[in-house]
Protein backbone atom coordinates (compact mmCIF):
# COMPACT_ATOMS: atom_id res chain seq x y z
CA UNK A 1 0.00 0.00 0.00
CA UNK A 2 1.22 3.16 -1.17
CA UNK A 3 -0.73 5.69 0.58
CA UNK A 4 0.30 9.57 0.99
CA UNK A 5 -0.64 13.05 1.32
CA UNK A 6 1.58 16.11 -0.28
CA UNK A 7 -0.65 19.46 0.50
CA UNK A 8 1.53 20.63 -2.92
CA UNK A 9 -0.27 17.97 -5.24
CA UNK A 10 -3.00 16.95 -3.33
CA UNK A 11 -4.05 13.36 -2.47
CA UNK A 12 -1.94 10.24 -4.11
CA UNK A 13 -4.40 9.50 -7.34
CA UNK A 14 -4.16 5.61 -6.13
CA UNK A 15 -6.92 6.76 -3.62
CA UNK A 16 -10.09 6.97 -4.89
CA UNK A 17 -12.59 9.02 -2.76
CA UNK A 18 -16.11 8.38 -2.57
CA UNK A 19 -18.69 10.97 -1.04
CA UNK A 20 -21.53 9.56 0.83
CA UNK A 21 -23.43 6.41 0.17
CA UNK A 22 -23.85 6.42 -3.49
CA UNK A 23 -21.81 3.96 -5.72
CA UNK A 24 -19.98 2.46 -2.98
CA UNK A 25 -17.55 0.48 -3.98
CA UNK A 26 -14.96 -1.58 -1.83
CA UNK A 27 -11.38 -2.95 -2.16
CA UNK A 28 -11.08 -6.10 -3.33
CA UNK A 29 -9.64 -9.27 -1.45
CA UNK A 30 -8.97 -11.59 -4.26
CA UNK A 31 -5.69 -13.59 -3.15
CA UNK A 32 -5.16 -12.15 0.35
CA UNK A 33 -5.13 -14.58 3.31
CA UNK A 34 -6.76 -13.74 6.47
CA UNK A 35 -5.09 -14.09 9.84
CA UNK A 36 -6.42 -16.57 12.52
CA UNK A 37 -7.22 -15.25 15.84
CA UNK A 38 -7.72 -17.39 19.21
CA UNK A 39 -8.43 -16.17 22.63
CA UNK A 40 -9.94 -18.82 25.43
CA UNK A 41 -13.06 -19.26 23.72
CA UNK A 42 -13.41 -16.38 21.26
CA UNK A 43 -11.87 -17.71 18.04
CA UNK A 44 -12.20 -16.07 14.12
CA UNK A 45 -10.89 -14.91 11.06
CA UNK A 46 -9.55 -11.30 10.58
CA UNK A 47 -9.49 -9.98 7.21
CA UNK A 48 -6.52 -8.28 5.83
CA UNK A 49 -8.20 -4.89 5.35
CA UNK A 50 -6.64 -2.01 6.85
CA UNK A 51 -9.19 0.60 8.15
CA UNK A 52 -9.31 4.23 9.97
CA UNK A 53 -11.83 6.20 11.14
CA UNK A 54 -12.00 9.70 12.41
CA UNK A 55 -14.46 12.58 13.17
CA UNK A 56 -14.39 16.32 12.88
CA UNK A 57 -16.55 18.08 15.69
CA UNK A 58 -18.22 21.49 16.08
CA UNK A 59 -18.45 22.88 19.55
CA UNK A 60 -21.95 24.17 20.53
CA UNK A 61 -22.39 28.38 20.93
CA UNK A 62 -22.12 27.64 25.18
CA UNK A 63 -19.25 25.05 24.57
CA UNK A 64 -21.49 22.03 26.34
CA UNK A 65 -22.02 20.40 23.61
CA UNK A 66 -20.65 19.11 20.39
CA UNK A 67 -21.56 17.49 17.32
CA UNK A 68 -20.03 15.58 14.22
CA UNK A 69 -19.77 17.42 11.23
CA UNK A 70 -17.45 14.86 9.02
CA UNK A 71 -16.85 11.41 9.45
CA UNK A 72 -14.35 9.25 7.26
CA UNK A 73 -12.90 5.88 7.13
CA UNK A 74 -10.04 4.57 4.46
CA UNK A 75 -10.17 1.46 4.09
CA UNK A 76 -7.67 -0.41 1.77
CA UNK A 77 -6.52 -3.89 0.82
CA UNK A 78 -2.70 -4.57 -0.45
CA UNK A 79 -3.75 -3.42 -3.87
CA UNK A 80 -6.69 -0.89 -3.34
CA UNK A 81 -7.43 2.07 -1.26
CA UNK A 82 -10.46 3.90 -0.63
CA UNK A 83 -11.11 6.72 1.34
CA UNK A 84 -14.98 7.62 1.91
CA UNK A 85 -16.68 10.66 3.41
CA UNK A 86 -19.93 11.04 5.53
CA UNK A 87 -21.39 14.63 6.62
CA UNK A 88 -24.43 12.43 8.44
CA UNK A 89 -24.51 9.51 11.31
CA UNK A 90 -27.58 8.02 8.78
CA UNK A 91 -25.00 7.31 5.82
CA UNK A 92 -22.14 6.25 8.46
CA UNK A 93 -24.42 3.62 9.34
CA UNK A 94 -25.89 2.61 6.08
CA UNK A 95 -21.62 2.00 5.01
CA UNK A 96 -21.26 -0.31 7.87
CA UNK A 97 -24.11 -2.23 7.09
CA UNK A 98 -23.14 -2.47 3.45
CA UNK A 99 -19.39 -3.04 4.54
CA UNK A 100 -20.28 -5.70 6.51
CA UNK A 101 -22.39 -7.47 4.05
CA UNK A 102 -20.01 -6.67 1.14
CA UNK A 103 -17.38 -8.49 2.98
CA UNK A 104 -19.62 -11.43 4.83
CA UNK A 105 -18.38 -10.32 8.62
CA UNK A 106 -19.64 -12.17 11.46
CA UNK A 107 -18.34 -13.65 14.88
CA UNK A 108 -16.04 -15.59 12.65
CA UNK A 109 -15.17 -12.97 10.18
CA UNK A 110 -13.82 -9.91 11.46
CA UNK A 111 -11.81 -6.69 10.83
CA UNK A 112 -10.05 -3.74 12.31
CA UNK A 113 -10.30 -0.44 12.37
CA UNK A 114 -7.60 1.87 13.98
CA UNK A 115 -8.76 5.11 15.90
CA UNK A 116 -7.19 8.06 17.54
CA UNK A 117 -8.30 8.52 21.13
CA UNK A 118 -10.89 6.28 20.79
CA UNK A 119 -12.47 7.93 24.04
CA UNK A 120 -13.41 10.94 22.26
CA UNK A 121 -15.64 8.87 18.77
CA UNK A 122 -16.85 7.04 21.88
CA UNK A 123 -18.66 9.75 23.00
CA UNK A 124 -20.15 10.77 20.05
CA UNK A 125 -21.35 7.20 18.59
CA UNK A 126 -22.04 5.24 22.36
CA UNK A 127 -26.07 5.74 21.48
CA UNK A 128 -25.67 5.73 17.78
CA UNK A 129 -23.94 2.25 17.06
CA UNK A 130 -25.04 -1.12 17.43
CA UNK A 131 -22.25 -1.90 20.17
CA UNK A 132 -21.57 -5.37 20.91
CA UNK A 133 -21.19 -5.57 24.57
CA UNK A 134 -19.28 -8.98 24.77
CA UNK A 135 -16.62 -8.01 22.20
CA UNK A 136 -15.95 -4.36 24.03
CA UNK A 137 -13.08 -3.78 26.23
CA UNK A 138 -12.40 -0.61 28.54
CA UNK A 139 -9.84 -0.16 31.38
CA UNK A 140 -12.03 2.64 33.09
CA UNK A 141 -14.93 4.35 31.91
CA UNK A 142 -12.74 7.06 29.77
CA UNK A 143 -10.35 4.25 28.84
CA UNK A 144 -11.53 2.02 26.11
CA UNK A 145 -9.60 0.42 24.16
CA UNK A 146 -11.73 -1.64 21.73
CA UNK A 147 -15.33 -1.94 21.18
CA UNK A 148 -17.37 -3.71 18.47
CA UNK A 149 -20.16 -3.13 15.88
CA UNK A 150 -21.47 -4.34 12.57
CA UNK A 151 -18.28 -7.06 13.34
CA UNK A 152 -15.86 -4.66 13.33
CA UNK A 153 -13.40 -3.89 15.86
CA UNK A 154 -12.83 -0.24 16.45
CA UNK A 155 -9.49 0.02 18.52
CA UNK A 156 -7.44 2.74 19.62
CA UNK A 157 -4.18 2.77 18.52
CA UNK A 158 -2.09 4.79 20.80
CA UNK A 159 -1.80 3.17 23.86
CA UNK A 160 0.24 0.71 21.73
CA UNK A 161 1.83 3.27 19.92
CA UNK A 162 2.44 6.08 22.81
CA UNK A 163 2.35 9.69 22.20
CA UNK A 164 -0.82 11.13 19.94
CA UNK A 165 -1.36 10.91 15.89
CA UNK A 166 1.30 13.02 14.86
CA UNK A 167 4.04 10.68 16.93
CA UNK A 168 2.63 7.62 15.15
CA UNK A 169 2.84 9.09 11.88
CA UNK A 170 6.38 10.69 12.47
CA UNK A 171 7.22 6.88 13.60
CA UNK A 172 5.46 4.26 11.76
CA UNK A 173 4.24 5.83 8.52
CA UNK A 174 4.82 7.27 5.18
CA UNK A 175 1.79 10.37 5.62
CA UNK A 176 2.95 13.13 7.98
CA UNK A 177 0.24 14.72 10.43
CA UNK A 178 -0.53 18.34 8.44
CA UNK A 179 0.86 21.06 10.07
CA UNK A 180 -0.58 24.17 11.36
CA UNK A 181 -3.77 24.38 13.30
CA UNK A 182 -7.05 24.62 12.19
CA UNK A 183 -9.59 27.20 13.59
CA UNK A 184 -11.94 24.89 16.09
CA UNK A 185 -13.88 27.89 17.16
CA UNK A 186 -15.68 28.33 13.86
CA UNK A 187 -19.38 27.06 13.60
CA UNK A 188 -19.73 24.30 11.01
CA UNK A 189 -22.19 21.46 10.44
CA UNK A 190 -23.29 18.77 7.62
CA UNK A 191 -24.16 21.53 4.96
CA UNK A 192 -21.07 24.05 5.77
CA UNK A 193 -18.78 24.04 2.39
CA UNK A 194 -15.13 23.38 3.65
CA UNK A 195 -12.00 24.33 2.15
CA UNK A 196 -9.07 22.13 0.71
CA UNK A 197 -7.02 22.47 3.82
CA UNK A 198 -10.12 21.67 5.69
CA UNK A 199 -10.72 18.49 3.79
CA UNK A 200 -6.69 17.78 3.46
CA UNK A 201 -6.63 17.67 7.31
CA UNK A 202 -10.06 15.29 7.13
CA UNK A 203 -8.27 12.83 4.62
CA UNK A 204 -4.68 13.41 6.05
CA UNK A 205 -5.71 12.01 9.46
CA UNK A 206 -7.72 8.80 8.42
CA UNK A 207 -5.30 8.12 5.98
CA UNK A 208 -2.64 7.37 8.74
CA UNK A 209 -4.65 5.44 10.96
CA UNK A 210 -5.03 3.29 7.51
CA UNK A 211 -1.57 3.14 6.94
CA UNK A 212 -0.59 2.29 10.47
CA UNK A 213 -3.12 -0.54 10.71
CA UNK A 214 -1.45 -1.91 7.76
CA UNK A 215 1.96 -1.53 9.65
CA UNK A 216 0.41 -3.16 12.69
CA UNK A 217 -1.19 -6.34 11.20
CA UNK A 218 1.73 -7.17 8.86
CA UNK A 219 4.46 -7.06 11.75
CA UNK A 220 2.82 -7.94 14.62
CA UNK A 221 -0.93 -9.50 14.62
CA UNK A 222 0.13 -12.17 11.30
CA UNK A 223 3.19 -13.30 13.01
CA UNK A 224 1.70 -13.35 16.28
CA UNK A 225 -1.20 -14.61 15.53
CA UNK A 226 -3.02 -12.22 18.53
CA UNK A 227 -4.09 -8.32 18.34
CA UNK A 228 -2.19 -6.09 20.74
CA UNK A 229 -3.88 -3.97 22.78
CA UNK A 230 -0.86 -1.92 24.37
CA UNK A 231 2.72 -1.29 24.12
CA UNK A 232 3.57 -3.15 27.44
CA UNK A 233 1.08 -6.28 26.22
CA UNK A 234 3.54 -6.32 23.40
CA UNK A 235 6.44 -6.48 25.23
CA UNK A 236 4.78 -8.94 28.03
CA UNK A 237 3.90 -11.38 25.13
CA UNK A 238 7.58 -11.11 24.19
CA UNK A 239 9.23 -11.81 27.53
CA UNK A 240 6.96 -14.52 28.41
CA UNK A 241 7.84 -16.49 24.91
CA UNK A 242 11.75 -15.92 25.91
CA UNK A 243 11.08 -17.02 29.14
CA UNK A 244 9.19 -20.23 28.49
CA UNK A 245 11.94 -20.50 25.50
CA UNK A 246 14.70 -20.42 28.30
CA UNK A 247 13.39 -22.10 31.03
CA UNK A 248 11.33 -24.69 29.12
CA UNK A 249 10.22 -27.35 31.33
CA UNK A 250 11.19 -25.54 34.22
CA UNK A 251 8.79 -22.58 33.50
CA UNK A 252 6.14 -23.74 35.49
CA UNK A 253 8.66 -24.29 38.67
CA UNK A 254 9.86 -20.28 37.69
CA UNK A 255 5.89 -19.45 37.89
CA UNK A 256 5.34 -21.62 41.31
CA UNK A 257 8.01 -19.27 42.70
CA UNK A 258 6.54 -16.10 41.32
CA UNK A 259 3.12 -16.65 42.91
CA UNK A 260 4.32 -17.74 46.53
CA UNK A 261 6.45 -14.25 46.31
CA UNK A 262 3.54 -12.35 44.46
CA UNK A 263 2.28 -10.36 47.48
CA UNK A 264 -0.87 -11.10 48.94
CA UNK A 265 -4.36 -9.11 47.96
CA UNK A 266 -4.32 -6.52 50.59
CA UNK A 267 -0.56 -6.23 50.69
CA UNK A 268 -0.77 -5.58 47.07
CA UNK A 269 -2.74 -2.99 47.08
CA UNK A 270 -1.44 -1.35 50.14
CA UNK A 271 1.89 -1.30 48.46
CA UNK A 272 0.69 0.23 45.39
CA UNK A 273 -0.98 3.09 47.77
CA UNK A 274 1.86 3.66 50.37
CA UNK A 275 4.83 1.83 49.18
CA UNK A 276 5.14 2.67 45.60
CA UNK A 277 6.72 6.16 44.81
CA UNK A 278 7.18 7.12 41.43
CA UNK A 279 10.29 9.40 39.52
CA UNK A 280 11.92 12.13 42.06
CA UNK A 281 9.79 15.35 40.57
CA UNK A 282 10.51 18.43 42.58
CA UNK A 283 12.00 21.63 42.84
CA UNK A 284 14.53 23.31 45.41
CA UNK A 285 11.96 26.09 47.28
CA UNK A 286 15.35 28.62 47.81
CA UNK A 287 15.04 28.70 44.29
CA UNK A 288 11.45 29.35 43.59
CA UNK A 289 9.96 31.84 41.33
CA UNK A 290 13.87 32.70 40.99
CA UNK A 291 15.56 33.97 37.65
CA UNK A 292 18.23 31.32 36.95
CA UNK A 293 21.33 31.98 34.44
CA UNK A 294 23.91 29.02 33.30
CA UNK A 295 21.65 25.90 34.64
CA UNK A 296 23.29 22.95 33.70
CA UNK A 297 21.20 19.87 32.63
CA UNK A 298 22.30 16.27 33.60
CA UNK A 299 20.30 13.34 31.96
CA UNK A 300 20.37 10.10 33.07
CA UNK A 301 20.95 7.77 29.85
CA UNK A 302 17.86 5.20 30.04
CA UNK A 303 18.10 5.49 34.58
CA UNK A 304 15.53 2.67 34.78
CA UNK A 305 16.50 0.18 32.41
CA UNK A 306 20.28 0.55 34.10
CA UNK A 307 18.27 -0.20 37.43
CA UNK A 308 17.12 -3.14 36.14
CA UNK A 309 20.31 -4.43 34.03
CA UNK A 310 23.12 -3.47 37.03
CA UNK A 311 21.46 -3.77 40.03
CA UNK A 312 21.69 -7.48 42.60
CA UNK A 313 18.87 -5.88 45.20
CA UNK A 314 16.13 -6.88 44.07
CA UNK A 315 13.53 -8.63 46.29
CA UNK A 316 13.89 -12.58 44.78
CA UNK A 317 11.94 -14.15 47.86
CA UNK A 318 8.87 -14.54 49.50
CA UNK A 319 8.83 -10.97 52.02
CA UNK A 320 8.85 -12.44 55.60
CA UNK A 321 8.20 -10.92 59.24
CA UNK A 322 11.04 -10.23 60.94
CA UNK A 323 11.59 -8.71 64.51
CA UNK A 324 11.31 -5.06 64.06
CA UNK A 325 14.44 -4.55 65.84
CA UNK A 326 16.88 -6.05 63.39
CA UNK A 327 16.14 -3.17 60.74
CA UNK A 328 19.35 -1.90 61.61
CA UNK A 329 21.38 -4.88 60.41
CA UNK A 330 18.80 -5.83 57.71
CA UNK A 331 18.64 -3.05 55.47
CA UNK A 332 22.51 -2.78 54.22
CA UNK A 333 21.60 -6.77 53.87
CA UNK A 334 18.49 -7.81 52.54
CA UNK A 335 15.51 -6.07 50.70
CA UNK A 336 13.43 -3.98 52.93
CA UNK A 337 9.32 -2.92 53.64
CA UNK A 338 9.63 -1.01 56.35
CA UNK A 339 6.23 0.61 58.54
CA UNK A 340 7.42 3.09 60.69
CA UNK A 341 6.86 6.51 62.67
CA UNK A 342 9.45 9.68 62.57
CA UNK A 343 9.04 11.69 65.11
CA UNK A 344 9.81 15.22 64.51
CA UNK A 345 10.74 15.05 60.89
CA UNK A 346 12.68 17.57 59.97
CA UNK A 347 14.65 18.37 56.44
CA UNK A 348 18.42 19.09 56.39
CA UNK A 349 18.63 20.71 53.29
CA UNK A 350 15.68 22.66 51.06
CA UNK A 351 15.20 19.13 49.14
CA UNK A 352 11.76 17.88 50.83
CA UNK A 353 11.99 14.61 49.47
CA UNK A 354 8.96 12.82 51.01
CA UNK A 355 5.42 13.32 49.39
CA UNK A 356 2.65 13.82 52.37
CA UNK A 357 -0.05 12.07 50.03
CA UNK A 358 2.64 8.90 50.31
CA UNK A 359 2.18 9.12 54.32
CA UNK A 360 -0.23 7.10 56.10
CA UNK A 361 0.01 9.34 59.08
CA UNK A 362 0.74 12.96 58.67
CA UNK A 363 1.14 14.90 61.99
CA UNK A 364 1.40 18.83 62.30
CA UNK A 365 3.14 18.99 58.87
CA UNK A 366 5.03 22.59 57.03
CA UNK A 367 4.94 20.99 53.21
CA UNK A 368 7.18 22.21 50.49
CA UNK A 369 4.33 22.70 47.82
CA UNK A 370 2.74 18.59 48.94
CA UNK A 371 6.11 17.66 50.19
CA UNK A 372 7.64 17.71 53.70
CA UNK A 373 9.45 20.09 54.84
CA UNK A 374 8.76 18.95 58.80
CA UNK A 375 6.25 17.21 60.97
CA UNK A 376 5.43 16.09 64.83
CA UNK A 377 4.53 12.69 63.52
CA UNK A 378 5.36 10.91 60.47
CA UNK A 379 4.15 7.31 59.54
CA UNK A 380 5.20 5.68 56.10
CA UNK A 381 5.68 2.67 54.47
CA UNK A 382 9.20 2.43 53.16
CA UNK A 383 11.94 0.75 51.45
CA UNK A 384 15.35 0.43 52.84
CA UNK A 385 16.10 2.68 49.43
CA UNK A 386 13.74 5.19 50.83
CA UNK A 387 15.68 4.85 54.64
CA UNK A 388 19.02 5.31 52.89
CA UNK A 389 17.24 9.09 50.72
CA UNK A 390 15.58 10.18 54.66
CA UNK A 391 19.05 9.46 56.66
CA UNK A 392 20.69 11.93 53.93
CA UNK A 393 17.76 14.51 53.91
CA UNK A 394 15.83 14.51 57.32
CA UNK A 395 16.55 14.43 60.86
CA UNK A 396 14.63 13.20 63.62
CA UNK A 397 14.03 12.48 67.56
CA UNK A 398 13.10 8.76 67.15
CA UNK A 399 12.07 6.46 65.09
CA UNK A 400 9.68 3.48 65.32
CA UNK A 401 9.79 0.81 63.16
CA UNK A 402 6.46 -1.01 63.63
CA UNK A 403 6.87 -3.22 61.02
CA UNK A 404 9.88 -5.26 58.76
CA UNK A 405 9.56 -7.65 56.04
CA UNK A 406 12.58 -8.49 54.81
CA UNK A 407 13.63 -10.50 51.06
CA UNK A 408 16.92 -12.30 49.78
CA UNK A 409 17.91 -10.07 47.60
CA UNK A 410 19.31 -10.66 43.76
CA UNK A 411 19.12 -9.77 40.54
CA UNK A 412 16.33 -10.33 37.71
CA UNK A 413 15.67 -12.95 35.69
CA UNK A 414 18.13 -13.43 33.01
CA UNK A 415 15.54 -13.77 30.54
CA UNK A 416 13.93 -10.53 31.05
CA UNK A 417 17.10 -8.70 31.19
CA UNK A 418 18.19 -10.55 28.02
CA UNK A 419 14.95 -8.91 26.20
CA UNK A 420 15.49 -5.78 27.48
CA UNK A 421 19.56 -5.45 26.70
CA UNK A 422 18.03 -7.31 23.57
CA UNK A 423 15.94 -3.78 23.12
CA UNK A 424 18.43 -1.45 23.93
CA UNK A 425 21.26 -3.16 21.67
CA UNK A 426 18.46 -2.68 18.64
CA UNK A 427 18.07 0.89 19.89
CA UNK A 428 21.34 1.93 20.20
CA UNK A 429 22.56 0.44 16.85
CA UNK A 430 19.95 1.83 14.76
CA UNK A 431 20.76 5.46 16.23
CA UNK A 432 24.25 5.05 15.86
CA UNK A 433 23.08 4.17 11.77
CA UNK A 434 21.17 7.30 11.55
CA UNK A 435 17.76 5.46 11.42
CA UNK A 436 16.09 7.21 14.73
CA UNK A 437 12.81 8.43 12.00
CA UNK A 438 12.32 4.58 11.33
CA UNK A 439 9.67 2.70 12.46
CA UNK A 440 12.29 -0.34 13.70
CA UNK A 441 13.90 2.07 16.06
CA UNK A 442 10.89 3.67 17.21
CA UNK A 443 9.95 0.14 17.70
CA UNK A 444 13.03 -0.71 20.08
CA UNK A 445 12.58 2.48 21.72
CA UNK A 446 9.39 1.74 23.09
CA UNK A 447 10.43 -1.71 23.98
CA UNK A 448 13.07 -0.33 25.79
CA UNK A 449 10.44 1.89 27.79
CA UNK A 450 7.94 -0.89 28.36
CA UNK A 451 10.19 -2.74 30.23
CA UNK A 452 9.97 -0.53 33.23
CA UNK A 453 6.02 -0.03 32.33
CA UNK A 454 5.23 -3.80 32.27
CA UNK A 455 6.88 -4.28 35.81
CA UNK A 456 4.21 -1.48 37.42
CA UNK A 457 1.23 -2.42 35.47
CA UNK A 458 -1.46 -3.07 37.86
CA UNK A 459 -3.69 -5.69 38.55
CA UNK A 460 -7.59 -3.75 38.69
CA UNK A 461 -10.02 -4.40 40.98
CA UNK A 462 -12.78 -3.70 38.41
CA UNK A 463 -13.58 -4.82 34.97
CA UNK A 464 -15.63 -2.52 33.16
CA UNK A 465 -18.40 -3.87 30.38
CA UNK A 466 -20.45 -2.41 28.32
CA UNK A 467 -24.11 -1.67 29.32
CA UNK A 468 -26.60 -1.54 26.71
CA UNK A 469 -29.10 -0.26 28.65
CA UNK A 470 -27.21 2.38 29.90
CA UNK A 471 -25.18 2.55 26.65
CA UNK A 472 -21.74 3.20 28.60
CA UNK A 473 -19.10 1.26 29.92
CA UNK A 474 -20.26 0.45 33.56
CA UNK A 475 -17.28 -0.83 36.76
CA UNK A 476 -18.05 -4.14 37.94
CA UNK A 477 -15.81 -6.34 40.38
CA UNK A 478 -18.27 -9.41 40.61
CA UNK A 479 -15.57 -11.47 37.73
CA UNK A 480 -12.18 -10.02 39.97
CA UNK A 481 -10.37 -13.07 40.55
CA UNK A 482 -7.12 -12.09 42.11
CA UNK A 483 -5.56 -15.34 42.77
CA UNK A 484 -6.24 -16.26 38.95
CA UNK A 485 -4.69 -12.61 38.58
CA UNK A 486 -1.55 -13.60 40.09
CA UNK A 487 -1.39 -17.34 38.66
CA UNK A 488 -1.19 -15.24 35.33
CA UNK A 489 1.64 -13.59 36.40
CA UNK A 490 5.37 -14.10 35.64
CA UNK A 491 6.58 -10.73 36.99
CA UNK A 492 6.63 -9.64 40.55
CA UNK A 493 5.01 -6.17 41.24
CA UNK A 494 7.97 -5.46 44.14
CA UNK A 495 10.58 -5.74 41.23
CA UNK A 496 8.44 -2.41 39.32
CA UNK A 497 8.67 -0.52 42.75
CA UNK A 498 12.49 -1.24 43.23
CA UNK A 499 13.46 0.14 40.06
CA UNK A 500 12.02 3.65 40.76
CA UNK A 501 13.78 2.76 44.07
CA UNK A 502 16.64 2.80 42.85
CA UNK A 503 16.50 5.62 40.40
CA UNK A 504 15.38 8.07 43.08
CA UNK A 505 18.45 6.69 45.23
CA UNK A 506 20.44 7.63 42.64
CA UNK A 507 19.53 10.61 41.39
CA UNK A 508 19.23 12.01 45.33
CA UNK A 509 23.09 10.75 45.98
CA UNK A 510 23.93 12.71 42.95
CA UNK A 511 21.83 15.71 44.21
CA UNK A 512 24.28 15.47 47.70
CA UNK A 513 27.57 14.97 46.15
CA UNK A 514 27.11 18.09 44.65
CA UNK A 515 25.86 20.24 47.57
CA UNK A 516 28.71 18.66 49.68
CA UNK A 517 30.48 21.07 46.97
CA UNK A 518 27.87 23.88 47.46
CA UNK A 519 24.37 24.20 49.37
CA UNK A 520 21.46 24.66 47.07
CA UNK A 521 23.51 24.45 43.85
CA UNK A 522 20.74 21.54 42.73
CA UNK A 523 17.87 23.44 41.48
CA UNK A 524 15.64 20.80 40.22
CA UNK A 525 14.99 17.23 39.90
CA UNK A 526 13.00 15.32 36.68
CA UNK A 527 13.20 11.45 37.70
CA UNK A 528 16.38 10.57 36.13
CA UNK A 529 17.59 14.53 35.31
CA UNK A 530 19.51 16.81 37.67
CA UNK A 531 19.46 20.38 36.74
CA UNK A 532 22.33 22.61 38.83
CA UNK A 533 24.07 25.72 39.17
CA UNK A 534 27.74 25.89 36.83
CA UNK A 535 29.88 25.21 39.91
CA UNK A 536 33.24 24.53 40.28
CA UNK A 537 33.92 21.60 39.35
CA UNK A 538 30.76 20.07 38.75
CA UNK A 539 31.97 18.42 35.14
CA UNK A 540 34.42 16.24 37.31
CA UNK A 541 32.40 15.62 39.82
CA UNK A 542 29.63 14.09 37.02
CA UNK A 543 32.82 12.44 35.85
CA UNK A 544 33.85 10.66 38.83
CA UNK A 545 29.73 9.46 39.82
CA UNK A 546 29.89 8.14 36.33
CA UNK A 547 32.97 6.17 37.02
CA UNK A 548 31.45 4.48 40.13
CA UNK A 549 28.22 3.90 37.40
CA UNK A 550 30.37 2.36 34.90
CA UNK A 551 31.68 0.23 37.24
CA UNK A 552 28.62 -1.20 38.38
CA UNK A 553 27.85 -1.92 34.51
CA UNK A 554 30.94 -3.89 34.15
CA UNK A 555 30.39 -5.80 37.31
CA UNK A 556 27.10 -7.02 36.14
CA UNK A 557 28.77 -7.86 33.28
CA UNK A 558 27.33 -5.76 30.81
CA UNK A 559 30.59 -5.28 28.82
CA UNK A 560 30.12 -4.76 24.98
CA UNK A 561 30.48 -1.12 23.91
CA UNK A 562 26.79 -0.85 22.95
CA UNK A 563 25.89 -0.33 26.57
CA UNK A 564 29.07 2.44 27.17
CA UNK A 565 27.04 4.95 28.30
CA UNK A 566 23.72 3.23 29.58
CA UNK A 567 23.10 4.89 33.03
CA UNK A 568 25.66 7.36 32.89
CA UNK A 569 24.68 11.41 33.63
CA UNK A 570 25.15 13.20 30.06
CA UNK A 571 25.24 17.09 29.78
CA UNK A 572 21.70 17.45 27.66
CA UNK A 573 21.70 21.07 28.12
CA UNK A 574 23.07 24.59 29.40
CA UNK A 575 19.67 27.04 30.10
CA UNK A 576 20.80 30.56 29.78
CA UNK A 577 17.62 31.11 31.91
CA UNK A 578 15.49 28.57 34.18
CA UNK A 579 12.53 29.60 36.40
CA UNK A 580 9.99 27.07 38.41
CA UNK A 581 7.36 28.80 39.53
CA UNK A 582 5.81 27.38 42.69
CA UNK A 583 2.60 25.81 41.69
CA UNK A 584 5.31 23.26 39.96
Amino acid sequence: MNCFLDTKKGIEPSIKIIEGIKNLVFPSLKGEKSVYIKKGRNEFRLLPLYMGFDIETTAGADQRCAYMYTAAFCVASVKECYLYIFRSWDDVLFFLEEFSHRFDLNEKRKVLCGVANLNYEYSFIKKIFPIDPDNSFAKGPQDILYFESFFIRFMDVLPITGGNLAYLARNFTTTQKMSGDLDYTKKRNSKTPLTPEEWGYIYNDVIILSEYMYYLFDTIIKPGKYIPLTKTGILRKKNRKNGEKELMEQWEIYKGLINKAFPSYNDYFVWFEYLFRGGYVHANIFHIDELLRGILSFDRVSAYPAEMLFNDGFPLTPFREEDPARWPERISTHACIMDCIFYNLENITNHSIESSNKCIELLDPVLDNGRIRKASRVRVLITEQDFFNYQDFYKWEKLEVLRLQTSERGRLPKFLLETLADSYRGKTLLKKQGKKDSPEYAIKKEEVNSNYGMLVTRIRKESYKYDPELMDFIASDTDFDFDKEVKRSFLLPQWGIWVTAFQRRNLLQLFRKIENVRLNAVCYGDTDSCKCEDIPGIKELIKEYNREIREKRIASGWTDPVFESLGEYEHEATYDLFKRSEEH
